[in-house]
């Protein structure tokens, strides 16, 4: 069990996997009133756990960068609870600029406020491989894909995108969020 709370920060880390955090084998993690600010990793900016459960509530993150999950990376069986706080900044060169999901043990958002995300494909979120990503009454905007159709060689591809959300081989539900000036 690993739980953070009251203010404290992680900030300019620089790593390969889960530059601030690497969780795995049923690891629990609580953090609440954090701020991860400019990490950069090759797979997940802030955050990567391949198993257990994460709850995150008025977290901060801001110009956090990966190649995958500018803030969280998540596969295998992890249950992740997002609750409130704001993201902004956070880049991902290739899926979810806040998070890239793909575990089946599903990803529900309760508030916050995602804005300025960008990711090759998900701005803000990417959920593939039988995730499930659950958002509700959070604020969604000015998030971006940065994915060209169709690419260099002339070949489309219908699984990019998403300048808010990309859903590849996932689930979404959504309820009372509010989504504007997302670009895709």
């Amino acid at each position: 069990c690993f739980i953070l709370k009251r203010s404290p920060e992680f900030k300019n880390n620089v790593g390969a996997t889960g530059t601030a955090m690497y969780f795995s084998n049923g690891s629990t993690v609580t953090m609440n009133t954090v701020s991860v600010t400019d990490n950069t990793a090759s797979s997940a900016g802030v955050i990567y756990s391949n198993a257990g459960t994460i709850e995150m509530t008025d977290v901060t993150a801001s110009g956090n960068k990966s190649h995958n999950g500018g803030v969280l990376y998540l596969s295998g069986d992890v249950k992740v609870t997002v609750n409130d706080g704001t993201y902004t900044g956070n880049s991902a060169s290739n899926l979810g600029g806040v998070i890239h999901c793909r575990t089946s043990g599903g990803v529900t958002v309760n508030g916050g406020t995602y804005t300025g995300n960008t990711a090759l494909s998900g701005g803000a979120f990417c959920a593939d491989t039988n995730s499930s990503l659950t958002i509700n009454n959070a604020v969604i905007s000015e998030n971006e894909s940065t994915f060209v159709n169709p690419d260099s060689s002339g070949t489309y591809n219908s699984q990019m995108g998403g300048g808010a959300v990309s859903i590849t081989g996932g689930s979404l539900t959504v309820s009372g969020t509010s989504f504007s000036k997302n670009k895709s």
